[in-house]
């Protein structure tokens, strides 16, 4: 949904689901964009995130997928530590389609020029010149 260019979900959060850190889950999903996915992360959690990202050159507009692990400094260290090994698995399963990948200890880590320069330094032939978020 999120690549499909269904403007009724631009971002989705997993997190896990239980204490034996065995399941992730789909924790929240969204319209908004990059704000409205940060003010749904816990600020003293850990999760996975995607957003989707319109860059336009002009000409055409083409879709970038944005992904961010959130590992809070306040999380428990066995969450933290259980996350950390867990996410090149979970990058390859739920994020293969990633443009620019961000890892973060705070939510306010991540902001709209952090976002457009790292999108615009992976661009290719036609780099966009505005980004929809």
């Amino acid at each position: 949904r999120l690549m499909a260019g269904d403007t009724s979900t631009r971002w989705v959060i997993f997190g896990h689901a239980d204490s034996g850190l065995t399941s992730l889950v789909l924790f929240a999903h969204g319209p908004g964009g990059l704000q409205d996915l940060l003010d749904h992360l816990d600020p003293a959690g850990v999760q996975f995130a995607g957003l989707c990202v319109v860059a336009s050159d002009g000409h055409s507009q083409r879709l970038k997928l944005v992904s961010i692990f959130h590992a809070s400094s306040s999380a428990p260290i066995r969450l933290r530590a259980a996350a950390t090994q867990q996410k090149s698995a979970v990058a390859s399963m739920l994020m293969t389609a990633a443009h620019v990948h961000f890892e973060v200890a705070a939510v306010t880590d991540v902001t709209h020029d952090d976002v457009a320069k790292k999108l615009l330094a992976s661009g290719g032939a036609h780099a966009a010149t505005s980004f929809e978020f």
